[in-house]
Protein backbone atom coordinates (compact mmCIF):
# COMPACT_ATOMS: atom_id res chain seq x y z
CA UNK A 1 0.00 0.00 0.00
CA UNK A 2 2.88 2.10 0.82
CA UNK A 3 4.86 1.54 -2.56
CA UNK A 4 1.20 2.24 -3.87
CA UNK A 5 0.93 5.91 -2.43
CA UNK A 6 4.68 6.68 -3.30
CA UNK A 7 4.01 5.37 -7.03
CA UNK A 8 0.79 7.64 -7.18
CA UNK A 9 2.53 10.92 -5.46
CA UNK A 10 5.15 10.95 -7.94
CA UNK A 11 3.05 10.61 -10.83
CA UNK A 12 0.64 13.01 -9.80
CA UNK A 13 4.09 15.50 -9.19
CA UNK A 14 5.27 14.81 -13.02
CA UNK A 15 1.85 15.95 -14.22
CA UNK A 16 1.58 18.97 -12.23
CA UNK A 17 5.57 19.99 -13.53
CA UNK A 18 5.19 18.99 -17.18
CA UNK A 19 1.18 21.03 -16.52
CA UNK A 20 3.46 24.06 -15.40
CA UNK A 21 6.46 23.85 -17.78
CA UNK A 22 3.46 23.87 -20.73
CA UNK A 23 2.24 26.89 -19.09
CA UNK A 24 5.57 28.36 -18.74
CA UNK A 25 6.45 28.04 -22.66
CA UNK A 26 3.37 29.98 -23.76
CA UNK A 27 3.74 32.29 -21.07
CA UNK A 28 7.25 32.93 -23.02
CA UNK A 29 6.12 32.95 -26.44
CA UNK A 30 3.65 35.95 -25.75
CA UNK A 31 5.93 37.51 -23.80
CA UNK A 32 8.18 37.53 -26.79
CA UNK A 33 5.23 38.82 -28.79
CA UNK A 34 4.42 41.36 -26.20
CA UNK A 35 7.71 42.41 -26.42
CA UNK A 36 7.68 42.70 -30.35
CA UNK A 37 4.09 44.76 -30.46
CA UNK A 38 5.94 47.22 -27.81
CA UNK A 39 9.02 47.20 -29.87
CA UNK A 40 7.08 48.56 -32.90
CA UNK A 41 5.42 50.85 -30.68
CA UNK A 42 8.39 52.36 -29.60
CA UNK A 43 10.25 53.25 -32.88
CA UNK A 44 6.96 54.21 -34.39
CA UNK A 45 6.98 56.85 -31.45
CA UNK A 46 10.64 57.76 -31.65
CA UNK A 47 10.36 58.45 -35.60
CA UNK A 48 7.38 60.91 -34.57
CA UNK A 49 9.91 62.33 -32.25
CA UNK A 50 12.43 62.05 -35.06
CA UNK A 51 9.97 63.86 -37.62
CA UNK A 52 9.50 66.58 -35.20
CA UNK A 53 13.16 67.24 -34.62
CA UNK A 54 13.81 67.44 -38.22
CA UNK A 55 11.20 70.18 -38.52
CA UNK A 56 11.97 72.35 -35.43
CA UNK A 57 15.97 71.92 -37.09
CA UNK A 58 14.74 72.79 -40.33
CA UNK A 59 13.42 76.00 -39.00
CA UNK A 60 16.56 76.65 -36.92
CA UNK A 61 18.20 76.12 -40.17
CA UNK A 62 16.38 78.79 -41.81
CA UNK A 63 17.39 81.46 -39.64
CA UNK A 64 20.48 80.90 -39.51
CA UNK A 65 21.15 80.58 -43.58
CA UNK A 66 19.49 84.31 -43.26
CA UNK A 67 21.78 85.63 -40.68
CA UNK A 68 24.71 83.91 -42.63
CA UNK A 69 23.69 85.23 -45.94
CA UNK A 70 22.91 89.21 -43.93
CA UNK A 71 26.62 88.51 -42.13
CA UNK A 72 28.01 87.44 -45.94
CA UNK A 73 26.46 90.58 -47.38
CA UNK A 74 27.79 92.54 -45.14
CA UNK A 75 31.49 91.25 -45.50
CA UNK A 76 31.17 91.71 -49.46
CA UNK A 77 30.72 95.53 -48.93
CA UNK A 78 33.30 95.88 -46.58
CA UNK A 79 35.83 93.86 -48.65
CA UNK A 80 34.61 96.31 -51.48
CA UNK A 81 34.94 99.61 -49.53
CA UNK A 82 38.42 98.30 -48.13
CA UNK A 83 39.43 97.35 -52.05
CA UNK A 84 38.47 101.36 -53.01
CA UNK A 85 39.97 102.54 -50.04
CA UNK A 86 43.62 100.72 -50.04
CA UNK A 87 43.47 101.51 -54.49
CA UNK A 88 42.79 105.07 -53.42
CA UNK A 89 45.78 105.24 -51.14
CA UNK A 90 48.08 103.57 -53.72
CA UNK A 91 47.23 106.52 -56.20
CA UNK A 92 47.48 109.49 -53.67
CA UNK A 93 51.08 108.18 -52.30
CA UNK A 94 52.11 107.03 -56.15
CA UNK A 95 51.36 111.34 -56.87
CA UNK A 96 52.57 112.95 -53.60
CA UNK A 97 55.67 110.83 -54.06
CA UNK A 98 57.18 111.24 -57.10
CA UNK A 99 57.29 113.45 -60.47
CA UNK A 100 56.23 112.05 -64.06
CA UNK A 101 59.71 109.36 -63.31
CA UNK A 102 58.33 108.30 -60.17
CA UNK A 103 55.09 107.71 -61.55
CA UNK A 104 56.01 105.65 -64.16
CA UNK A 105 58.21 103.13 -61.73
CA UNK A 106 54.67 103.52 -59.32
CA UNK A 107 52.79 101.91 -62.58
CA UNK A 108 55.24 99.26 -62.77
CA UNK A 109 54.95 98.20 -59.12
CA UNK A 110 51.63 98.29 -59.71
CA UNK A 111 51.22 96.17 -62.35
CA UNK A 112 53.46 94.09 -59.96
CA UNK A 113 50.87 94.50 -57.61
CA UNK A 114 48.00 93.25 -59.96
CA UNK A 115 49.93 90.33 -60.49
CA UNK A 116 50.20 89.21 -57.29
CA UNK A 117 47.02 90.12 -56.46
CA UNK A 118 45.30 88.14 -59.24
CA UNK A 119 45.85 84.87 -58.12
CA UNK A 120 44.63 85.94 -54.36
CA UNK A 121 41.17 86.80 -56.18
CA UNK A 122 40.79 84.25 -58.12
CA UNK A 123 41.26 81.72 -54.68
CA UNK A 124 38.57 84.31 -52.83
CA UNK A 125 36.31 83.95 -55.69
CA UNK A 126 36.65 80.24 -55.83
CA UNK A 127 36.40 80.17 -52.09
CA UNK A 128 32.86 82.68 -52.55
CA UNK A 129 31.15 80.06 -55.13
CA UNK A 130 32.19 77.12 -52.65
CA UNK A 131 30.03 78.91 -49.54
CA UNK A 132 27.33 80.36 -52.07
CA UNK A 133 27.17 76.98 -53.50
CA UNK A 134 26.67 74.94 -50.29
CA UNK A 135 24.35 77.11 -48.22
CA UNK A 136 22.20 76.98 -51.45
CA UNK A 137 22.20 72.98 -51.61
CA UNK A 138 21.52 72.90 -48.05
CA UNK A 139 18.69 75.22 -48.17
CA UNK A 140 17.50 73.21 -50.51
CA UNK A 141 17.03 70.20 -48.78
CA UNK A 142 15.75 71.59 -46.05
CA UNK A 143 12.84 73.27 -48.04
CA UNK A 144 12.15 70.36 -49.50
CA UNK A 145 12.55 67.95 -46.32
CA UNK A 146 8.77 68.74 -45.10
CA UNK A 147 7.57 68.62 -48.95
CA UNK A 148 9.06 65.14 -49.00
CA UNK A 149 7.43 63.88 -45.35
CA UNK A 150 3.69 64.82 -46.87
CA UNK A 151 4.18 63.24 -50.20
CA UNK A 152 5.31 60.25 -48.44
CA UNK A 153 2.31 59.08 -47.47
CA UNK A 154 0.44 60.20 -50.75
CA UNK A 155 3.25 57.74 -52.16
CA UNK A 156 2.56 55.26 -50.21
CA UNK A 157 -1.51 54.99 -50.97
CA UNK A 158 -0.68 55.12 -54.53
CA UNK A 159 1.14 52.62 -54.58
CA UNK A 160 -0.81 50.38 -52.65
CA UNK A 161 -3.81 51.33 -54.62
CA UNK A 162 -1.15 50.05 -57.26
CA UNK A 163 -0.68 46.94 -55.93
CA UNK A 164 -4.49 46.20 -55.80
CA UNK A 165 -4.92 46.95 -59.32
CA UNK A 166 -2.27 44.88 -60.43
CA UNK A 167 -3.08 42.33 -58.41
CA UNK A 168 -6.59 41.58 -60.26
CA UNK A 169 -4.40 40.87 -63.08
CA UNK A 170 -1.91 38.48 -61.99
CA UNK A 171 -3.46 35.92 -60.22
CA UNK A 172 -2.61 32.56 -60.53
CA UNK A 173 0.67 33.62 -62.89
CA UNK A 174 3.63 33.25 -60.26
CA UNK A 175 6.78 33.92 -62.53
CA UNK A 176 4.47 37.36 -63.51
CA UNK A 177 3.83 38.34 -60.09
CA UNK A 178 7.61 37.72 -59.06
CA UNK A 179 8.60 40.29 -62.09
CA UNK A 180 5.90 42.79 -60.96
CA UNK A 181 6.58 42.79 -57.07
CA UNK A 182 10.69 43.77 -58.49
CA UNK A 183 8.75 46.86 -61.33
CA UNK A 184 6.65 47.58 -57.47
CA UNK A 185 10.46 47.84 -55.86
CA UNK A 186 11.83 49.57 -58.73
CA UNK A 187 8.82 52.80 -58.02
CA UNK A 188 9.92 52.67 -54.39
CA UNK A 189 13.64 53.34 -55.26
CA UNK A 190 12.96 56.12 -57.84
CA UNK A 191 10.97 57.70 -55.83
CA UNK A 192 13.08 57.12 -52.89
CA UNK A 193 15.82 60.07 -53.82
CA UNK A 194 18.87 57.26 -54.25
CA UNK A 195 20.62 57.62 -58.04
CA UNK A 196 20.62 54.39 -59.77
CA UNK A 197 23.88 53.54 -61.10
CA UNK A 198 25.20 55.55 -57.81
CA UNK A 199 23.52 55.14 -55.06
CA UNK A 200 21.57 51.52 -55.64
CA UNK A 201 21.76 48.67 -58.68
CA UNK A 202 19.44 45.95 -59.37
CA UNK A 203 19.90 42.16 -59.99
CA UNK A 204 23.89 41.97 -59.04
CA UNK A 205 25.56 38.86 -59.46
CA UNK A 206 28.10 37.75 -56.66
CA UNK A 207 28.29 34.63 -55.05
CA UNK A 208 27.23 33.73 -50.95
CA UNK A 209 29.20 32.09 -48.45
CA UNK A 210 28.56 28.44 -49.90
CA UNK A 211 30.16 29.64 -53.71
CA UNK A 212 26.64 29.31 -54.71
CA UNK A 213 25.58 31.88 -57.78
CA UNK A 214 23.08 34.28 -56.16
CA UNK A 215 20.89 37.80 -57.86
CA UNK A 216 19.63 40.14 -55.31
CA UNK A 217 17.03 42.44 -56.70
CA UNK A 218 18.26 45.27 -55.37
CA UNK A 219 21.89 46.06 -53.64
CA UNK A 220 21.16 49.64 -51.89
CA UNK A 221 25.17 51.26 -51.05
CA UNK A 222 25.66 53.19 -48.00
CA UNK A 223 28.76 55.62 -47.13
CA UNK A 224 31.82 53.71 -45.94
CA UNK A 225 31.40 50.87 -48.70
CA UNK A 226 28.51 49.13 -46.81
CA UNK A 227 25.00 47.94 -48.31
CA UNK A 228 21.86 46.94 -48.00
CA UNK A 229 20.50 43.98 -49.73
CA UNK A 230 16.47 43.83 -50.41
CA UNK A 231 14.62 41.06 -52.20
CA UNK A 232 11.27 41.60 -53.28
CA UNK A 233 8.16 38.42 -53.12
CA UNK A 234 4.98 38.17 -53.57
CA UNK A 235 1.99 36.42 -52.22
CA UNK A 236 -0.79 37.06 -53.96
CA UNK A 237 -3.61 34.22 -54.88
CA UNK A 238 -4.11 33.31 -51.25
CA UNK A 239 -4.71 36.56 -50.08
CA UNK A 240 -6.95 37.72 -52.56
CA UNK A 241 -9.21 34.62 -52.01
CA UNK A 242 -8.96 35.42 -48.62
CA UNK A 243 -10.35 39.13 -49.43
CA UNK A 244 -12.87 37.99 -51.37
CA UNK A 245 -14.39 35.40 -49.33
CA UNK A 246 -17.25 35.65 -47.37
CA UNK A 247 -17.61 32.55 -45.38
CA UNK A 248 -15.65 33.07 -42.25
CA UNK A 249 -14.90 29.21 -42.38
CA UNK A 250 -13.50 29.65 -45.92
CA UNK A 251 -11.95 32.70 -45.50
CA UNK A 252 -10.04 31.12 -42.43
CA UNK A 253 -8.23 28.57 -44.79
CA UNK A 254 -7.39 31.15 -47.19
CA UNK A 255 -5.74 33.18 -44.53
CA UNK A 256 -3.49 30.00 -42.79
CA UNK A 257 -2.46 29.50 -46.64
CA UNK A 258 -1.26 33.41 -47.16
CA UNK A 259 0.42 33.07 -44.01
CA UNK A 260 1.77 29.72 -45.42
CA UNK A 261 3.21 30.90 -48.32
CA UNK A 262 4.78 34.08 -46.65
CA UNK A 263 6.71 32.26 -44.43
CA UNK A 264 7.40 29.94 -47.09
CA UNK A 265 9.51 33.13 -49.19
CA UNK A 266 10.92 33.53 -45.41
CA UNK A 267 12.44 30.81 -45.42
CA UNK A 268 13.48 30.14 -49.43
CA UNK A 269 15.38 33.43 -49.10
CA UNK A 270 17.15 32.60 -45.89
CA UNK A 271 18.57 29.35 -47.71
CA UNK A 272 20.07 31.86 -50.59
CA UNK A 273 21.92 33.43 -47.72
CA UNK A 274 22.22 36.83 -49.04
CA UNK A 275 23.67 38.27 -46.08
CA UNK A 276 27.00 36.51 -46.96
CA UNK A 277 27.53 37.53 -50.43
CA UNK A 278 31.15 38.21 -51.54
CA UNK A 279 32.19 41.48 -52.69
CA UNK A 280 29.22 43.65 -50.59
CA UNK A 281 29.44 44.58 -46.81
CA UNK A 282 26.29 43.93 -45.46
CA UNK A 283 24.46 43.84 -41.59
CA UNK A 284 23.37 40.40 -40.72
CA UNK A 285 19.82 40.96 -42.66
CA UNK A 286 18.05 40.77 -45.59
CA UNK A 287 15.16 43.38 -46.44
CA UNK A 288 11.64 41.20 -47.87
CA UNK A 289 9.79 43.65 -49.58
CA UNK A 290 5.86 42.63 -49.83
CA UNK A 291 4.83 45.02 -52.40
CA UNK A 292 1.26 44.70 -51.37
CA UNK A 293 0.97 47.01 -48.60
CA UNK A 294 -2.43 45.11 -47.04
CA UNK A 295 -1.02 41.89 -47.64
CA UNK A 296 1.96 42.63 -46.03
CA UNK A 297 -0.54 44.21 -42.93
CA UNK A 298 -2.90 41.11 -42.87
CA UNK A 299 0.11 38.85 -42.13
CA UNK A 300 2.10 40.39 -39.02
CA UNK A 301 -1.69 40.95 -37.76
CA UNK A 302 -2.71 37.65 -37.72
CA UNK A 303 0.45 36.11 -37.07
CA UNK A 304 2.22 37.51 -34.16
CA UNK A 305 5.34 35.49 -34.46
CA UNK A 306 5.67 36.39 -37.96
CA UNK A 307 8.08 38.98 -37.32
CA UNK A 308 10.24 37.07 -35.21
CA UNK A 309 10.27 33.86 -36.84
CA UNK A 310 12.09 35.72 -39.69
CA UNK A 311 14.23 37.51 -37.61
CA UNK A 312 15.50 34.21 -36.45
CA UNK A 313 16.36 33.82 -40.30
CA UNK A 314 18.28 37.10 -40.76
CA UNK A 315 15.61 38.60 -42.55
CA UNK A 316 13.12 41.88 -41.97
CA UNK A 317 9.80 42.37 -43.50
CA UNK A 318 8.92 45.42 -45.50
CA UNK A 319 5.77 47.37 -47.18
CA UNK A 320 5.93 50.07 -49.73
CA UNK A 321 5.53 52.39 -46.98
CA UNK A 322 7.99 51.27 -44.24
CA UNK A 323 10.52 50.34 -47.05
CA UNK A 324 10.34 53.66 -48.32
CA UNK A 325 10.99 55.41 -45.16
CA UNK A 326 13.62 53.48 -44.86
CA UNK A 327 15.27 54.83 -48.00
CA UNK A 328 14.77 58.20 -47.71
CA UNK A 329 16.39 57.75 -44.58
CA UNK A 330 19.49 56.33 -46.65
CA UNK A 331 19.18 59.73 -49.14
CA UNK A 332 19.29 62.05 -45.90
CA UNK A 333 22.51 59.65 -44.89
CA UNK A 334 23.94 60.59 -48.50
CA UNK A 335 23.02 64.00 -48.62
CA UNK A 336 24.61 64.80 -45.37
CA UNK A 337 27.91 62.96 -46.63
CA UNK A 338 28.14 64.65 -49.07
CA UNK A 339 27.88 67.78 -47.23
CA UNK A 340 30.02 66.77 -44.95
CA UNK A 341 33.09 66.31 -47.83
CA UNK A 342 32.17 69.81 -49.11
CA UNK A 343 32.58 71.20 -45.37
CA UNK A 344 35.94 69.39 -45.57
CA UNK A 345 36.47 71.36 -48.94
CA UNK A 346 35.72 74.94 -47.56
CA UNK A 347 37.74 73.81 -44.80
CA UNK A 348 41.00 72.97 -47.46
CA UNK A 349 40.11 75.95 -48.90
CA UNK A 350 39.86 78.16 -46.36
CA UNK A 351 43.78 77.00 -45.06
CA UNK A 352 44.76 77.33 -48.42
CA UNK A 353 43.07 80.93 -48.39
CA UNK A 354 45.22 81.97 -45.00
CA UNK A 355 48.51 80.62 -46.75
CA UNK A 356 47.58 82.96 -49.90
CA UNK A 357 47.01 85.90 -47.27
CA UNK A 358 50.62 85.09 -45.67
CA UNK A 359 51.85 85.48 -48.93
CA UNK A 360 50.41 88.37 -49.74
CA UNK A 361 51.44 90.75 -46.78
CA UNK A 362 55.18 89.65 -46.97
CA UNK A 363 54.91 91.13 -50.50
CA UNK A 364 53.22 93.95 -50.09
CA UNK A 365 55.21 94.76 -46.93
CA UNK A 366 57.99 93.99 -49.62
CA UNK A 367 56.47 96.21 -52.16
CA UNK A 368 56.07 99.05 -49.07
CA UNK A 369 60.00 98.68 -48.25
CA UNK A 370 60.63 99.41 -51.96
CA UNK A 371 58.67 102.45 -52.02
CA UNK A 372 59.91 103.76 -48.78
CA UNK A 373 63.75 103.11 -50.77
CA UNK A 374 62.65 104.78 -53.63
CA UNK A 375 61.43 107.96 -52.04
CA UNK A 376 64.69 108.02 -49.89
CA UNK A 377 66.85 107.18 -53.19
CA UNK A 378 65.04 110.37 -54.36
CA UNK A 379 65.40 112.87 -51.34
CA UNK A 380 68.70 111.91 -51.83
CA UNK A 381 69.15 113.18 -55.04
CA UNK A 382 66.98 116.36 -54.56
CA UNK A 383 69.52 116.92 -51.53
CA UNK A 384 72.28 116.58 -53.95
CA UNK A 385 70.70 118.50 -56.82
CA UNK A 386 69.66 121.76 -54.61
CA UNK A 387 70.71 121.62 -51.09
CA UNK A 388 73.96 123.35 -49.50
CA UNK A 389 76.74 125.47 -51.04
CA UNK A 390 77.74 124.30 -54.50
CA UNK A 391 74.57 122.65 -55.15
CA UNK A 392 74.08 121.32 -58.19
CA UNK A 393 71.51 123.60 -59.26
CA UNK A 394 73.49 126.77 -58.69
CA UNK A 395 76.22 125.63 -60.29
CA UNK A 396 74.50 125.23 -63.48
CA UNK A 397 73.11 128.55 -63.37
CA UNK A 398 76.39 130.04 -62.82
CA UNK A 399 78.06 128.15 -65.53
CA UNK A 400 75.19 129.77 -67.58
CA UNK A 401 75.92 132.97 -66.56
CA UNK A 402 79.24 133.03 -67.44
CA UNK A 403 78.45 132.40 -71.04
CA UNK A 404 77.84 128.29 -71.22
CA UNK A 405 75.87 127.86 -74.74
CA UNK A 406 71.89 126.88 -73.94
CA UNK A 407 68.36 126.99 -75.95
CA UNK A 408 66.66 125.69 -72.61
CA UNK A 409 66.29 127.15 -69.07
CA UNK A 410 65.98 124.45 -65.50
CA UNK A 411 62.65 124.72 -64.37
CA UNK A 412 61.97 127.35 -62.38
CA UNK A 413 60.05 125.52 -59.47
CA UNK A 414 63.20 123.51 -58.80
CA UNK A 415 65.43 126.80 -58.91
CA UNK A 416 62.91 128.42 -56.23
CA UNK A 417 64.05 125.37 -53.73
CA UNK A 418 68.00 125.18 -54.59
CA UNK A 419 69.77 127.20 -51.67
CA UNK A 420 72.15 130.03 -52.45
Amino acid sequence: MSDFLFLFTGLLIGAVATWMATKGQKGSQLRVAEHSFQSLQNETSQLRLTLEKERQNTLDLNRQLAALEADYRNLEDKLHFQQEELSSQFRHLANDLLEEKSRRFTEQNQLNLNQLLHPLGEKIQAFERKIEENYKEELRDKVSLLAEVRKLHDLSQRLSQDADNLAKALKGDTRQQGNWGEVILEKVLERSGLMKGAEYNTQVLTQNVDNALIRPDVVIYLPDNKHLIVDAKVSLLAYERCMGCDDEMERGKYLTAHLSSVRSHIRLLAEKKYETAQGLLTPDFVLLFMPIEPAFSLAIQSDAELFNFAWERRIVLVSPTTLLATLRTVSSIWKFEKQSKNSLEIARLSGELYDKFEGFIRDLQKVGDTLKSSQNAYDEAVKKLAEGKGNMLRTAEKIKALGARSTKDLPKSWLDQAEE
